[in-house]
């Protein structure tokens, strides 16, 4: 009897820690998902999820898409963020110099060359 106790507790633990991991890592991922959707800037979980294997900054990544769409620049996805802060080694900069370097980097349709 004392043996199926200490099993039935054992058990308990580990679903308890178990539940607790599994809590943290989905307010890791769906607070930056929530952010981006509800301000009109789709992103996929799976997007967020990539990019904090790749040890990037989720969080000014998807501030700086969130301002970009802000500002109309529909054209542009998370990725061209996020290869623009890859592009630069890394370097802490925050969400203002990383929308210059995307500026930079993808200018928009009016200020493209005509092709003849």
């Amino acid at each position: 009897m004392a043996g199926q106790q200490n099993a039935m507790i054992a058990i308990g633990v580990v679903l308890v820690f178990g539940m607790l991991v599994a809590c943290f890592f989905a307010v890791k991922i769906l607070r930056p998902w929530l952010k981006a959707v509800l301000n009109g800037a789709p992103v996929t979980a799976v997007h967020i999820v990539g990019m904090r294997l790749r040890s990037s900054p989720v969080d000014l990544l998807v501030d700086t898409y969130v301002k970009l769409r802000a500002q109309g620049y529909h054209g542009i996805d998370l990725s061209a963020v996020e290869q623009c802060y890859l592009a630069e080694g890394r370097a802490m900069m925050d969400a203002e110099e990383l929308i210059r370097l995307v500026h930079k980097a993808n200018p928009p349709c009016d200020q493209l060359p005509m092709m003849n």
